[in-house]
């Protein structure tokens, strides 16, 4: 499994330069974090609730300096989304039974690898959480490599990779506890040990952060709640949306990799139904208590029926090979592979719109950053609170500017911009500065964005500027690249 690891970190850092990406809202909020984190200056308060495992991750990054942790982090996130659907061929291939045969192995291996690159999200595509370095396919990386150490009977490497893949979806933590009860069962006393340990500390990293930085261990979980607040039905429309993600051929081959293996008695297949099953209803149960059923969070569970998908469809080859009874096996694997190629080439008829999805926000969050660089730090300081008209962009702001990510937050309407002093930067789709009783005074327009300065102090003394009047000599800490959180950051605090 190394040298796979390997394999995924190569391809991710080779996708870098050519395929540039602004990191998710999320991972700018990470980021943030991790700079606090190293400062041991937590506030957990605002913005996108506490990932434990992702901002430990970016600590050591933010040393490096702003561009190089924004490059190190869609490093880490991508090669978790490489590793994915090669963790799911190689599962597959390891749930076949002795002897199965070369073909076999290479069948599940295809089938459950282009099974989950085509994993579909109705809310954020697949390729978009690739691009701008999301931390769910880090999860579901994380959860196969949990069952691939578990099949050789490491329930100690399983239960801290199934740890770690809880410290980004707590979800997961459901299957670290079935494992942990499972092994008492067993009298496993060393294994329900080590379960129960990983259990509790990955309870304590998702609760001490928020208790520390916000006064509040549950801050986070309130935060994620107020997002959701659906109503009961949110818990079977998260079903639905879990079920449409792999494709449907994928379901019947999966559940044949079960039947199989238990008519032979390798219990494997149906261990691992039991984690789907578990991680569909922990996120159903959220969804209908109020917390969002986004199918995102049921990506990992939807990796692990990619996998088994690609062991059904290995198996019905050896079957189809069989001396006896061959015929049918074949033609229930043509049929749905047949299904599967159909719906498989819908969704990547929809690549082209996706690409052009990701480049529309690569090119307005890096407007931001041309205009950042262009009003230098003066107006921070000078206005003391910082509001941005697009709220993507809240996290974007508050890592480039050094600030903690309660100090920037989106205005309702450029009309309806907070009292006291604010800077304000207003993208393209704002539209004009309009506020009766307050005139704001415009700082700088660049990238499609302006800046512009309300009751601040630097206003007077700031005047009209442009990224080309400015060019490289504005005088900022983001042309700077340090990326320290001083200056600003401290006065604001």
């Amino acid at each position: 499994m190394a040298r796979l690891l390997l394999i995924a970190l190569a391809l991710a850092a080779a996708t870098l330069p050519a395929l540039p990406a602004e990191p998710a809202f999320d991972a700018f909020g990470w980021l943030v974090r991790g700079r606090e984190l190293a400062a041991f200056d937590l506030a957990t308060g605002a913005g996108p609730a506490w990932k434990p495992l992702t901002s430990f991750a970016a600590a050591p990054l933010t040393l490096l300096g702003d561009d190089a942790a924004e490059l190190g982090w869609l490093l880490i996130a991508r090669a978790g989304a490489i590793a994915m659907p090669l963790l799911a061929g190689r599962l597959a291939t390891r749930l076949l039974p002795a002897g199965a045969g070369r073909r076999a192995a290479a069948v599940a291996a295809a089938v459950a690898a282009l099974s989950a690159l085509l994993i579909a999200d109705s809310f954020t595509p697949l390729s978009r959480q690739f691009a701008i370095g999301m931390a769910e396919p880090l999860a579901a990386a994380l959860l196969l490599a949990a069952a691939d150490r578990g099949l050789d009977g490491r329930w100690g490497g399983a239960a801290a990779l199934l740890a770690l893949a809880g410290l980004i979806r707590p979800e997961t933590l459901a299957v670290l506890a079935l494992l942990a009860a499972w092994s008492w069962r067993r009298e496993r006393k060393r294994e329900a040990t080590l379960a129960a340990a990983a259990l509790v500390g990955a309870l304590v990293l998702w609760l001490a952060p928020d208790l520390i930085g916000a006064g509040d261990a549950l801050t986070g979980a309130g935060q994620a709640r107020q997002a959701g607040d659906l109503g009961p039905g949110e818990g079977l429309e998260a079903i639905w949306r879990g079920l449409t993600m792999p494709l449907w051929a994928a379901w019947p081959l999966a559940g044949y990799a079960v039947v199989a293996g238990r008519r032979q008695g390798d219990p494997r297949p149906a261990a691992l139904a039991v984690a789907v099953a578990v991680a569909f209803a922990v996120v159903a149960a959220m969804a209908a208590a109020g917390y969002p059923g986004l199918p995102r969070f049921l990506l990992p569970a939807a990796a692990l029926v990619t996998a088994l998908a690609g062991a059904g469809a290995g198996r019905l080859d050896a079957a189809a090979r069989a001396t006896a009874g061959g015929r049918a096996p074949a033609l229930a694997g043509a049929a749905l592979l047949a299904l599967g190629a159909g719906q498989a080439a819908a969704r990547v008829a929809d690549a082209p719109a996706q690409a052009d999805s990701i480049r529309a926000y690569d090119d307005r969050l890096g407007g931001l950053d041309r205009l950042l660089a262009t009003i230098g730090d003066a107006p921070v300081e000078g206005c003391g609170r910082v509001e941005v008209s697009w709220f993507l962009a809240e996290t974007k702001a508050a890592w480039e500017l050094g600030l903690p990510v309660e100090s920037v937050t989106t205005a309702s309407a450029p009309s309806g911009i907070g009292p006291g002093p604010v800077l304000f930067l207003a993208d393209p789709d704002a539209g004009a500065i309009a506020s009766p009783a307050r005139l704001p005074t415009p700082l700088a327009t660049a990238g499609g964005w302006a800046a512009y300065a309300i009751d601040c102090a630097t206003a007077a003394s700031s005047g009209n500027r442009s990224a080309t009047a400015i060019g490289a000599a504005a005088p900022s800490r983001l042309a700077a690249g340090s990326g320290s959180g001083a200056g600003a950051g401290g006065g604001l605090r």
